[in-house]
């Protein structure tokens, strides 16, 4: 087959496209970069072109880019997306209701939502590693001195969340109010269901303090779009560094971030670490790896779970629903269902060697054998065909 493969300003990983030429088929690209909602009069440009001049069986991007269903439309071609995000606001755009979108979504829970949405050609698939890749990194001397570690954690800590940057407009009332409701998911672990929170005084508070460009743009309910937006994202910096600190006064962890700090203490803070090469280091030469999952994923497992169990690293999970369709809990990895079990097991794996190793080895052995690159090209074009 032939492929066109397009890159977005926010991913720029090549895992795909060398996947599908691993498979024996060709993949262009084309010298543009496309933004998510605005059309670049240049990148369009040499997209048609490319699209009038040469007959390509489909055209493939990370995530779903509006700008470019919208040629693919016009142009009658083919347009293969696979999302990293959960929820993707681009997926609630009426390009994604386009007849020639082929769109597959990592989140199960996401799937069966966007299902109602009316989406011709939707797909759940689950995210993978670049076998190929990991495993032709090289880990030098130098590389264990500076990446050997008890426990890591390698993430985002959202702190420039949309809360945050409303909340010193808020009135003291208004403060209480909205973290107390935080507080509340904040101490249900297992809490998912956050837009059950945003009433209708909620919504109506939002749309009336945001201004145009803050608020909800897009085909999905306002409820739904602010419990994303204020409430799963805060809470996540809520976890996260909630986990950090209280980690950090039992062991040794360290933080890879290039994120504010400054709420964290105790922990070995360190830049972060680029993904094509140092940050499956970090996950190899780590006793333990700690996964978080932000709130707003509903049931999916996060590309950091793949990424660790494919580097060789021992992964410490949070409980998502979908774990158990794909690995088994205390074989392939641990997990915790609060910060209480969190350090239990960050303890007891610290000082048991062995179990660690053979859940280490157990969860590189399953990821190599079902869910790689390769396995999801195989199930684009199943589906595709």
């Amino acid at each position: 087959m032939k492929i066109l493969f397009l890159s977005s300003e926010a991913i720029k990983l090549f895992d795909l496209p060398w996947a599908f030429m691993e498979a024996g088929h060709t993949v262009e690209s084309i010298d543009a970069v496309f933004k998510f909602n605005e059309h670049i009069k240049e990148a369009d440009e040499i997209l048609i072109q490319k699209l009038s001049e040469t007959k390509y069986d489909f055209v493939m991007s990370y995530d779903f880019l509006p700008v470019i269903s919208d040629i693919c439309n016009r142009l009658n071609v083919k347009y293969v997306s696979w999302t990293f995000d959960s929820p993707l606001y681009t997926l609630y755009t009426p390009e994604a209701r386009y007849i020639c979108n082929y769109i597959f979504v990592f989140d199960k829970g996401q799937y069966e939502r966007l299902k109602k949405f009316g989406i011709p050609h939707l797909f759940h698939l689950p995210m993978a590693i670049n076998q190929t890749r990991i495993s032709g990194i090289d880990i030098s001397r130098e590389d264990e001195i500076q990446f050997r570690s008890d426990i890591s954690f390698v993430g985002n800590l959202y702190h420039d969340n949309l809360y945050n940057q409303i909340k010193p407009y808020l009135t003291e009332n208004n403060q209480q109010y909205f973290e107390q409701i935080l507080n509340h998911i904040f101490n249900d672990f297992l809490e998912k269901n956050i837009e059950s929170y945003v009433g209708d005084e909620i919504v109506t508070f939002f749309n009336n303090a945001l201004n145009r460009e803050s608020r909800n743009q897009y085909l999905m309910t306002d409820r739904y779009y602010y419990a994303d937006q204020i409430f799963s994202r805060k809470v996540s910096e809520m976890d996260r560094i909630g986990m950090l600190n209280r980690l950090g006064k039992k062991f040794q962890i360290r933080l890879y971030t290039s994120n504010d700090t400054s709420m964290i203490q105790n922990v070995d803070l360190k830049p972060a670490v680029s993904y094509e090469n140092d940050m499956n280091k970090v996950f190899y030469l780590s006793k333990i790896n700690i996964n978080q999952t932000i709130r707003s994923i509903e049931t999916g497992l996060p590309l950091r779970i793949f990424d660790i169990m494919g580097s060789g690293g021992f992964l410490l999970t949070n409980y998502q629903e979908e774990l158990e369709d794909y690995f088994k809990i205390d074989e392939d990895l641990v997990v915790y269902r609060s910060f209480d079990e969190l350090e239990d097991k960050c303890r007891y794996y610290l000082t048991h060697e062995k179990e660690r190793l053979q859940i280490l080895m157990n969860g590189y052995k399953k990821v190599c054998e079902n869910h790689t690159y390769g396995h999801r090209v195989k199930q684009i074009l199943r589906c595709i065909k």
